[in-house]
């Protein structure tokens, strides 16, 4: 059951998918069966009179000659998309999904643009969210490639997915995607998402912090001071300064190597510094 965040959601890839002007009559017919399939996980009443007259128009759009689906599309959004846009602002009143707000948190820390954000909050709830899953598959029934379905369903261009989705792109760069192995990656099931990043998107409460924690777990404490190690110095000293500048200054991708046999304090002194 999704919650009303993640309606309003999958909603809005709906308005988009029925809206795009690249939309082919396949394309549509298959979109015509999952929305009269899951009218009410859409937040759309199935005893209501206006929910009941949309479905049974997306029945005479699906059973219409392919030549005039077309037509018969702009007439039912003539007529129904003030119902499915006014569904969306009720649920737009709702609090947003704790996956959104990680998604926000994500993507200020990452500094993701907003594509790269559309692109990768539709991957990931593609891998977790039955219903997002259900949907893509649904419309990939007919043979098109992610490219493809991705605008349709974020309201992007074909070309800014791809350029989002391309292996040297900074969310393959980033590790928030991962190489398939494939030649190309056809299908939203061909792309590979970062295991910890998708699970802490599921479990972070929309704080950087909280998404931290869920990759990298607790901070471990340290069981030794910083007088238990004066037989580093002046090499543990300079480290200390290295290490507080470097905070202070906000780099980032500093690293520093320890090097020693197995025994000799690495961890302690680690978790001390």
């Amino acid at each position: 059951m999704l919650d009303k965040g993640e309606t309003k959601v999958l909603l809005q890839y709906v308005i988009n998918a029925l809206t795009s002007r690249n939309i082919t009559p396949r394309l549509l017919g298959e979109l015509c069966d999952w929305i009269e399939e899951s009218a009410d996980m859409l937040g759309l009443n199935p005893l209501e009179p206006k929910s009941i007259a949309m479905v049974e128009g997306l029945r005479e759009i699906r059973s219409a000659d392919q030549y005039d689906a077309g037509e018969q599309l702009s007439k039912y959004l003539k007529e129904f998309l003030p119902h499915y846009r006014a569904t969306l602002r009720r649920l737009k009143r709702c609090k947003e999904s704790s996956l959104t707000n990680n998604l926000s948190a994500l993507q200020k820390r990452m500094r993701l643009t907003s594509d790269e954000q559309e692109v990768f909050g539709l991957i990931a709830r593609y891998h977790r969210v039955r219903a997002v899953e259900d949907f893509c598959d649904t419309l990939t029934r007919s043979n098109i490639k992610n490219e493809y379905v991705v605008a349709l369903l974020t309201d992007l261009s074909v070309d800014q997915v791809a350029r989002v989705l391309h292996k040297s792109s900074r969310l393959f760069k980033l590790g928030l995607l991962k190489p398939s192995g494939r030649a190309s990656l056809n299908f939203l099931s061909d792309i590979s998402t970062n295991d910890l990043a998708l699970n802490a998107l599921f479990k972070a409460d929309g704080t950087i912090e909280s998404f931290r924690q869920c990759v990298l777990g607790d901070p471990a404490d340290a069981n030794l001071g910083w007088g238990d190690f004066t037989h580093l110095e002046p090499a543990s000293d300079r480290l200390a300064a290295f290490l507080k500048k470097t905070c202070e200054m906000g780099l980032g991708g500093v690293n520093v190597l320890l090097h020693g046999p197995p025994g000799t304090g690495k961890t302690e002194f680690t978790k001390t510094v």
